[in-house]
Parts: structure tokens; sequence; C-alpha cells
């Protein structure tokens, strides 16, 4: 797979083709969020899907300087680049250059709490050869130990393995940001102090689907499993940060 260029970066770190970028431009308190993808690595010039708007008050033109921040499992990571039309413009991609050097912005992107609430897990059979019909009786009870927006840690029985993906059901929880079903990829599985199997669970973006299964699959998953998107990962970050608060103003922090 492509990467970009290392002369740049203090880490080992590099960015890849189709990798999900999330593009910050303005001043801080005033800066627009952008989401996109990497199309294409060449010679130092990272070319992008047209950046989608999340949210924020600064619009992103060409020639802008902007700070661009990728996620791996261990940390996220930031560069700086320059934001710039193609030359004839085109309608669904621009470019990224001048690219900075990559650092660590923060071991982990999303903050944890130790919440425990009921959660409802199933393993999606692979590969999907037919509609994947929702049953309540596939689902089996665990309880999350902690929660972030980016994933989960609960306990589950000896057929879940690392890598397998999972339906969520999130319908019981205490936070009023997830009321759904989410899917998730198993990233790893763990035997604790009292010989639970702890599985961490990375919950899959609605954008992000097509990394783990084929068009054909996606279209087989019920349209509850798939409907976790971003602004959904906003809106629990949200949640999570106000629990956050209120448990320290408890004393529980």
């Amino acid at each position: 797979m492509a990467t970009a260029p290392t002369k740049n970066m203090d880490t080992p770190q590099s960015v890849q083709v189709w990798e999900r970028l999330e593009i910050m431009v303005g001043e801080s308190g005033r800066e627009g969020i952008y989401s996109s993808r990497v199309s294409d690595i060449s010679g130092g010039c990272l070319t992008i899907s047209r950046p989608d708007y999340l949210r924020g008050k600064t619009l992103l033109s060409n020639n802008r300087t902007v700070v661009v921040t990728f996620t791996r499992s261990d940390a996220a990571y930031s560069f700086s680049a320059r934001i710039m039309e193609q030359e004839p413009k085109s309608d669904v991609e621009m470019n990224l250059v001048e690219l900075g050097k990559i650092a660590r912005v923060q071991r982990r992107r999303f903050v944890r709490i130790e919440k425990m609430s009921k959660i409802l897990y199933s393993v999606i059979p692979r590969p999907l050869s037919q509609k994947l019909v929702h049953s309540n009786n596939q689902f089996q009870t665990s309880f999350s130990h902690n929660i972030s927006a980016g994933g989960i840690l609960i306990p589950v029985n000896q057929k879940v393995k690392t890598g397998q993906i999972l339906a969520l059901d999130m319908r019981h929880n205490e936070l009023e940001s997830i009321t759904s079903y989410i899917t998730a990829v198993c990233r790893h599985v763990r035997v604790d102090d009292k010989k639970r199997n702890l599985a961490g669970l990375e919950y899959i973006l609605q954008e992000d689907l097509d990394q783990y299964f084929t068009p054909g699959e996606i279209k087989q998953l019920p349209e509850n499993y798939t409907n976790f998107n971003i602004q959904s990962q906003n809106g629990l970050t949200q949640s999570v940060f106000a629990e956050q608060l209120a448990l320290r103003q408890k004393g529980l922090l």
C-alpha cells in the first residue's frame, strides 16, 4: 500500500491511501472541521476527496493552511499542509501540499469513562452471502466496563476473537446519544484477574464500513446496524464529556 513520503516524518506512522482525514482550518474557537479521504500519494502531495463540512465557523478555501489529523489504534497524529485546487479544477478532488512533520497529538482520541451499562452483542457471520436477519435471540447480554466515543470494553464469551465484527445493541445504556445499534470490530481480547474475557471493541462509522465489508455485504446488513456516523460519534463525545464532568463534580474522578 502506498504511503506518504517519510522525509518530513518524525514518527514511524505514515498516511496511507484511503486514509480518513480530519481537516481543520482557521483559528481556535472559530475553526472549521472537514472530513476527507486520501485517494492518491505522489511526490510529497496527497490527493484527497473534496472535503465534506462537519462543523465549525471557518470555511475551507483554496490555498489555505490547514491542520490534518488521522488516527491509529495507539494515538492520533497531525501535520500541517496547504490545501490547493487541482489544475484544471476537479469537482471531486483537491491536493494537500507543503506537508509538515507528523507529530503525535494524543495517545487516545476519545476520553473513556468507567461505566457499567447493559450491552447486548452478537458476532456477525462472515462472509455475508445473504441478508442478515436481525433476531433478538442471537444477542448475548454483557455489561460495559468503560466506554468512549470510539469504543467500549465488555466481557464476552470465548467464541469472540480479535478481528471479528460484532453488532452491539446499545439501547439499554444510560447515555442519551446512543439509542440504537452500532457495528464494531474486536481489536483485542484479554483475560482479567476474574478469568473473564474482556473485549476491546472499536465502533465502525458508517463512513468506514467499506474497510470491513464488501459493497455486497454492506447491502446484506440490517439498515439499523449501519447508521452510526461521524455526527453520531460527535454526539457521543459530548455525552461522555458531560458524564465525566458530572462524575468530577461528585468527586468520583
